[in-house]
């Protein structure tokens, strides 16, 4: 089965956050985590990139060992940060954000200004 969210609950400042687990195997698959966090408090990084398709078929990592796609640009900067950022936390708003809740999407990207703000680092990555 693939991923599925677990409610963020009431408080307007609860996010999700990755931290990636290292491949067991060279070249294995991207697998991370989730946790949900109180963002003032959290240290983590965000990540602004682009979210384009370019037509091209979505990537497979696993988070928490269920399947979970992401486009092809994200998968790109996944397999960078999984080695070279391994012990950081991210907020990735294509993961960190359930897309499918239209309630909790909406209130998450009126609070995006103010996440990319309490950040520790914000990397933009152009694939």
């Amino acid at each position: 089965p693939g991923f599925k969210y677990t409610p963020l609950g009431n408080d307007d400042h609860m996010i999700r956050i990755i931290r990636f687990q290292r491949p067991a195997v060279r070249d294995g698959p991207i697998k991370c985590t989730i946790h949900h966090v109180a963002y003032p408090e959290a240290n983590f990084v965000c990540l602004s990139y682009r979210w384009g398709t370019n037509g091209r078929p979505k990537r497979r990592i696993l988070i928490d060992g269920d399947k979970f796609d992401v486009q092809e640009n994200l998968w790109e900067f996944l397999n960078v940060a999984s080695q070279k950022y391994a012990s950081e936390l991210f907020w990735i708003d294509a993961i960190s954000i359930d897309q499918q809740n239209t309630i909790e999407r909406n209130q998450q990207v009126q609070q995006m200004g103010e996440l990319y703000s309490h950040a520790q680092q914000v990397i933009t990555w152009m694939g």
